[in-house]
């Protein structure tokens, strides 16, 4: 009887045994590798721009590298709580998951002609109060997101309502954090890239030599100019 009783809660749990599954090394190896470049440039970004450029803005109601990288670890320190929590808990059946793979995820949040509107929740406000301030708390999810996606939670077991992609598993879930930050990171350069971006010395410098230099050609090529006429 009692041996019965065993088999049958034994054949009970076996679907929900076979259904439980970490990423794949294939599947982990993408995500890793976003999550190590956005790393590394935010880190860049903070240690090597000034206050004015950090919170320079391109115009009023455009954001600044700052609060750029603001809204990537908010975003990020949210969707890791769900991920962490409810996405666990959730009991949805895994037919409503969205038909779409982490790599047209990664297409669409690359994208950015593609315009999207963070959630008020989302929105820079000034959290941290500088730079040092900022990367001591992106380091620390960083990290955690980093132990996460390594872990083995039952990434692909559950769905959870993502508010741009739908019902979305954990796999999806992790690429839309990832690739959110690689976009986002991108926007971060464009700021840095516009004509009005400010300049530190070491700039002022590299333009003042560059001149000099552009200056000094201008003289060489008029003597070679005038010595062969």
């Amino acid at each position: 009887m009692i041996r019965r009783y065993v088999l049958t809660l034994v054949l009970a749990l076996v679907p929900a045994l076979l259904q439980a599954q970490a990423l794949a090394d294939a599947e982990r190896a993408p995500l890793l590798e976003s999550l190590k470049m956005t790393h590394e440039k935010l880190m860049h970004m903070s240690e090597h721009l000034t206050a004015e450029q950090w919170n320079w803005k391109p115009a009023a109601d455009r954001w600044s590298v700052g609060e750029v990288a603001e809204h990537i670890l908010v975003t990020e320190q949210s969707f890791m709580e769900v991920l962490d929590g409810p996405f666990l808990e959730s009991t949805v059946a895994m037919s409503e998951k969205a038909e779409m793979p982490a790599t047209q995820i990664a297409a669409i949040m690359r994208d950015r002609s593609a315009k999207f509107q963070a959630p008020p929740a989302a929105k820079p406000t000034g959290r941290w109060s500088s730079q040092a301030d900022f990367m001591k708390a992106f380091k620390q999810q960083r990290k955690g997101t980093i132990k996460f996606v390594k872990g083995d939670a039952d990434l692909h077991g559950h769905v959870y309502q993502n508010p741009a992609f739908g019902m979305l598993d954990g796999e999806q879930w992790l690429a839309f954090i990832a690739y959110h930050g690689e976009r986002h990171v991108l926007q971060a350069e464009e700021v840095m890239h516009n004509e009005g971006f400010p300049k530190h010395d070491g700039d002022h410098a590299k333009d003042h030599e560059h001149d000099e230099n552009h200056e000094h050609d201008k003289d060489h090529d008029k003597h070679q100019n005038e010595t062969h006429e």
